[in-house]
């Protein structure tokens, strides 16, 4: 809980998102030679005309292209921006707007072009003033144009109307967000106008934390080095007519795009149940934004970052720790329409993953899944319409299946010795899930629609963590030792080894006395004079030397063997090293000539 509150505090001291608010293009005027010219032309009425959008600052890059018609026959559009540098003053207010023309020429070009307006009382155009016509405006503002005086003397132009926000002014129009073509001429000389907007995936998560319990049953999470990585190319079109919405679409495309979880678990306590889960947010940012000013364009990012677990049955106690990093392709592409889901298009997002190294160190039976998800929400708002799209990406996830193994003999036989007693086998899986749904802003009901990009489930192959007490031997293993054709089979405890030894090799003391073979350990073999017979492989006959006969070996690996000629000791190596699991498929030839068989003969494998 204290990790939680620390992390959620952390908080207060991130930065605030920074909204970009873009700032308008001025369209290219003439070739320099010709802007007079080009400005005239610009004086007559249009039925649709650009309006561009950049970044802040210096840079010339352009983010956004608004094209408002007026395809009525009694209406028009006249941006100032295009014709600003024919005029000498300009005063505006509310309910009026006075132009004042440098020459006589401009004057009667405009008088001309804009007096349609007075013949018909339906008529009318709007005016869109650019950043600073009006004096100390910094945006684009519309004056509906509903009449017009002229004064020849003062070559000044008086239209009455009044001052409109952009959803009256804009009934029909086409709102462009992101890469914009740089093929019209009024942006086709510029050199650095095209740009796409991103949205920012870079975030570190430094601690975060979940806890569960239920009676005596406790189980933690938590998430420390974790983060997301990258960036998110994204662009948005929408279409109006007569105020009627007719298209809303969005493309979305990662660009080095991946999560790396680092986690770690505690286990105490037995749970029955199943499916005891629970998830958090343990990280929120407002992402940053873009806005085009008089409520044209707003989009607001927000990044969550989501903890989960869910458990049972479960038993024992535990701590496991691991981690993966999950990586989208910049090759996927999600492109969506807000009104037609039948329009959606989306692929490439199938995940790669890679797996950090996991540990367990205390016994524990059941099942896990831990999991963080990182939520990517934007809000995008163009005039009087809204929608909110989410993509949710559950990455990575981990499913694990845990026993617990106790074992005098060891209880993981294929680990690399030492061995231990206790220990925990591990099946896991790892994947992700990515998910993305929208809805309309401030509509809290079922979403317009979900659309799975991709369920990617990794199986990978058992692991044994061992820990605790060592053990002199392993499991059920063994090792075979062949020298010449003569063979021995001993029994020792559990473990057994098969021993083929030269034609004068017998069991014997160097002074003829019983020698007994331990249970567990190490024995002595011993090389007489003589000569023996070939030992059967089930170890249950007796064998000759040059001075008599030996007993039975028995099969229980224990009791005594008597033999009077003197030989020299060879050690025999205990079980553990030639421990092996029947499904083990190292050979031990090589484990045999390390433990000293091969100043005696060949050695095969079996």
């Amino acid at each position: 809980m204290g990790t939680l509150f620390t992390s959620l505090c952390l908080l207060l001291f991130l930065p605030n998102a920074y909204t970009l608010v873009l700032k308008p293009v001025k369209p290219t005027i003439g070739d320099g030679t010709s802007i007079k010219r080009a400005a005239l032309s610009n004086l007559e009425l249009q039925n649709a005309t650009d309006f561009y959008w950049g970044a802040s600052g210096d840079s010339d890059a352009l983010l956004a292209n608004f094209t408002v018609y007026t395809p009525d026959d009694d209406e028009g559009i006249l941006p100032m921006e295009t014709f600003s540098d024919l005029l000498s003053s300009v005063e505006c207010n509310d309910t009026s707007v006075q132009l004042t023309f440098k020459d006589d020429e401009s004057f009667h070009d405009a008088q001309d072009a804009w007096d349609w307006v007075n013949t018909h009382d339906n008529r009318s155009f709007v005016l869109v003033a650019g950043p600073g016509d009006c004096g100390l405006n910094a945006d684009r503002e519309p004056f509906q144009v509903d009449n017009i005086a002229y004064n020849v003397p003062e070559k000044t132009v008086s239209l009455s109307g009044n001052a409109q926000n952009w959803t009256s002014a804009a009934h029909t129009y086409n709102l462009h967000v992101g890469h914009i073509s740089t093929q019209t001429p009024a942006v086709s000389r510029r050199a650095d106008y095209s740009k796409d907007w991103t949205v920012d995936f870079n975030h570190e998560l430094s601690n975060g934390s979940i806890s569960l319990s239920k009676g005596g049953f406790s189980i933690g999470l938590e998430s420390d080095g974790s983060g997301t990585t990258g960036e998110f190319d994204f662009e948005l079109d929408v279409q109006t007519s007569w105020l009627e919405l007719k298209a809303f679409t969005a493309k979305l495309q990662p660009k080095g795009v991946s999560a790396t979880a680092k986690l770690s678990l505690a286990v105490s306590g037995d749970l029955p149940d199943t499916d005891f889960s629970k998830s958090v947010t343990i990280l929120s940012i407002p992402l940053d934004g873009i806005e085009i000013p008089g409520g044209i364009l707003d989009i607001g990012p927000n990044l969550d970052i989501d903890l989960g677990i869910t458990v049972g049955p479960l038993s024992g106690s535990a701590g496991v720790t691991g981690g993966m990093t999950v990586s989208i392709s910049d090759n996927a592409l999600l492109e969506l329409d807000l009104l037609d889901s039948s329009n959606n298009q989306f692929s490439g997002w199938t995940p790669s993953v890679d797996i950090l190294p996991w540990q367990a160190n205390a016994t524990v039976s059941g099942s896990v899944e831990v999991f963080t998800q990182p939520n990517l929400n934007l809000k995008a708002e163009i005039l009087e319409h809204g929608y909110e799209i989410g993509l949710d990406l559950k990455m990575p996830y981990v499913n694990a299946t845990l026993e617990a193994i106790v074992s005098t003999t060891g209880a993981c036989p294929s680990n690399p010795s030492p061995h231990h007693q206790d220990g925990v086998e591990l099946d896991s899986s790892i994947g992700a899930q990515f998910l993305v749904q929208a809805n309309k802003v401030n509509d809290d009901g079922d979403p317009l629609f979900k659309v799975d990009l991709a369920d990617y489930n990794h199986p990978f192959p058992s692991v044994c963590f061992d820990f605790g007490p060592t053990v002199t031997s392993g499991g059920s293993s063994t090792a075979t030792s062949t020298l010449s054709s003569a063979s021995a089979t001993l029994t020792l405890n559990s473990t057994s080894a098969t021993l083929t030894l030269n034609s004068t090799s017998v069991f014997s003391t160097p002074t003829g006395s019983a020698s007994v073979l331990p249970t567990n350990g190490t024995s002595t073999i011993w090389t007489p004079t003589g000569s023996a017979s070939v030992l059967p492989v089930n170890g249950t006959s007796t064998f000759s030397t040059s001075t008599g006969s030996v007993p039975a070996l028995p099969t229980n690996g224990t009791g005594t063997i008597v033999i009077t000629p003197t030989a020299l000791p060879l050690g025999l190596p205990t079980a553990s090293i030639y421990r092996r699991a029947v499904n083990d498929d190292i050979g031990y030839a090589k484990k045999a000539r390390r433990a000293g068989f091969g100043h005696y003969g060949d050695v095969l494998d079996i």
